[in-house]
């Protein structure tokens, strides 16, 4: 809360305060001022897209009464914020109020509850809104309980709704993303959970050529080792260090995607859905020789319900097979190759949670099985601490690791599937998008993530012979997500009105050139069977008067604003972003942060 006084006197400031907290105030602007309170919003810097979404909900805010400050921070400070240490907490306390972002969802199955249920709250898990709602709890808990998938999708379309009506997020987009590469590149596939860089090949060359490829991005990559959380970026190494139990495959039968085994050989569920058995593969071995047993797979899962451990997924494993003190045995290893789960209840998004590499890749227990589950976060294996690099079973390993430049990718000679095609990655970190853009133009690297493609240079881009611009739609979704410990944003209609009060469709069409999608919601309509396009950000227009019924609902009056707030020079800005990326320099775009704030 900043500069909120009474319009009757500075007497009476600290009895209006509390009524702005109650949600029962009536009149609390400060004089000259005409906004009723005063929210942060904070996203990624360096990302243009995210730059102008948050200047356009600052200026449409202004108009219903809400002022927003916006503040920006490097990748690493933003999760901490958001979902670590600020955990919890208001953009004052040293967390946030608002923040913008996008969720990835795995393909194969679908699984909420480590974003959207109150168990998951950050840190134990990847819901920072402190939202605790008792009916999508309960709908998430009896999705899981049962194998039956059209059952599970009735219970999360139900969920859904729950969602939209609570609106502890406002969804804005589904983001259509587009890696930009060489066009002699092929097999590239551009969904990270499906993605592996040993199945790329390169038009023209053969198996017996030596090949390297620059992949570029915008960061370094965070917590590398296995079964600690991973961000974008870590995705894209981690994703080729480690193998997990299962994998996700494309399914041209049903144009979507399944599982399929891959350290696993086989697997087993009993008639009750308790047990499951799981029988191993006998030549997989880790980077250093050392072969895979069971009790590698063991360790890994049992890391991740060891609340000590950090792991994000605690709160699932622990839902599924309980916690390593109340339930030490509910992972048995009868011989080297068999591994015997006992749920503690059915847990039917259990199989595809083990098909995620990054934090389920099986991590090697005669490395860190002795290392107390709390320092795993500082220990070699996660942070490449004195040239010592992860040790995983998966078809690259790390042969050099220059932090904040880049990390060279060669080769597993241990790995039990096919050689890779490419010889070498060199996955090259270039923090700002217009140098990458430049660099990709330029041919001095091979492909360029997407979160370095701004939208507006997609068209430009596809008119290129030189390059080959691979789109496709996320399976996820792009929003604000609000702070439900702030005591503004806990008001449910102050929620509503902020997410009446966003132009979606002007975004997806002027800020991201269409690159997005509208129908966002917590499910991505690529999991056709769970989807509810009934309540996605596609029903949410945008109406100021709408949003300033909701701002009267939540006890905010409207009788002082007489002034309107001067129009946004949407058009301007646009023209801006696209001349100062185009330009491969920053410079222009400073210049209209400027103009923007002036307005």
């Amino acid at each position: 809360m900043k500069k909120i006084r009474s319009c009757y006197g500075v007497a009476l400031s600290i009895l209006l305060l509390s009524l702005v907290i109650s949600g029962s105030v009536k009149c609390a602007v400060a004089q000259g001022e005409q906004y009723f309170f005063t929210l942060s919003l904070i996203y990624r810097a360096g990302d243009t897209t995210d730059d102008a979404i948050a200047h356009i909900v600052k200026t449409e805010l202004a108009k219903i009464g809400i002022n927003v400050v916006l503040d920006t921070f490097e990748w690493g400070t933003f999760l901490d914020r958001v979902f670590f240490g600020g955990a919890g907490k208001t953009y004052d306390e040293g967390g946030w109020d608002m923040h913008i972002c996008y969720w990835i969802y795995d393909v194969a199955d679908y699984d909420p509850r480590s974003v959207w249920h109150s168990s998951a709250i950050s840190p134990n898990g990847y819901q920072p809104y402190g939202w605790k709602n008792g009916i999508a709890d309960d709908l998430i808990e009896r999705a899981e309980k049962t194998w039956n998938f059209t059952e599970r999708g009735q219970l999360y379309k139900k969920f859904q709704e729950e969602v939209f009506k609570d609106h502890p997020y406002a969804f804005l987009y589904i983001p259509k993303f587009a890696y930009v590469m060489d066009p002699e590149i092929e097999n590239f596939e551009p969904i990270e959970t499906v993605r592996d860089l040993s199945e790329v090949t390169v038009r023209g060359k053969t198996e017996e050529d030596d090949i390297t490829l620059i992949f570029a991005m915008g960061a370094d990559v965070k917590n590398i080792g296995p079964v600690l959380p991973k961000d974008t970026w870590t995705i894209v190494v981690a994703n080729n260090l480690y193998n997990a139990l299962f994998k996700i495959v494309y399914d041209p039968e049903t144009d979507g995607y399944k599982l399929a085994p891959d350290i696993a050989e086989s697997y087993e569920i009993s008639p009750d859905g308790l047990t499951m058995t799981v029988k191993l593969r006998d030549d997989v071995y880790f980077s250093d020789g050392v072969k895979l047993t069971s009790k590698d797979v063991k360790m890994t899962i049992d890391a991740h319900r060891t609340k000590e451990t950090g792991s994000v997924r605690y709160s699932i494993v622990a839902t599924a097979l309980g916690d390593i003190t109340e339930r030490p045995d509910a992972v048995e290893t009868p011989d080297d190759y068999t591994v015997v789960f006992h749920f503690k209840q059915v847990y039917a998004p259990f199989l595809a949670l083990l098909a995620d590499r990054g934090e389920f890749g099986i991590a090697p227990a005669h490395i860190l099985d002795e290392v107390p589950r709390e320092e795993w976060i500082n220990h070699w294996m996660n942070t490449g601490e004195g040239g010592k690099y992860p040790v995983g079973t998966g078809p690259y390993k790390i042969s050099k690791w220059v932090k904040d430049e880049y990390i060279e990718l060669v080769p597993n000679e241990y790995y039990f599937g096919k050689k890779p095609f490419v010889d070498r990655w060199i996955i090259k970190i270039i923090p700002e998008a217009s140098t990458a853009l430049a660099a990709m133009e330029n041919h001095e690297i091979d492909v360029l993530h997407y979160q370095s493609v701004p939208p507006a240079e997609v068209s430009r881009l596809e008119n290129r012979t030189d390059l080959k611009v691979l789109k496709y739609l996320h399976p996820g979704f792009n929003g604000i997500g609000f702070n439900l410990n702030h005591p503004i944003l806990n008001n449910v209609y102050v929620r509503w009105a902020i997410s009446y009060a966003i132009p979606r469709d002007y975004i997806i069409e002027k800020v991201l050139h269409g690159m997005g999608a509208s129908g966002a919601g917590p499910v991505p309509p690529h999991i056709k069977w769970a989807y509810n396009p009934n309540y996605t950000s596609a029903q949410i227009p945008y109406d100021l008067e709408k949003a300033k019924e909701y701002m009267e609902k939540a006890g905010y009056n409207y009788e002082w604003l007489t002034q309107k707030p001067a129009p946004f020079p949407y058009e301007w800005i646009a023209g801006t972003l696209i001349l100062g990326v185009a330009a491969g320099v920053s410079g222009g775009y400073v210049i209209a942060k400027r103009k923007i704030q002036k307005t």
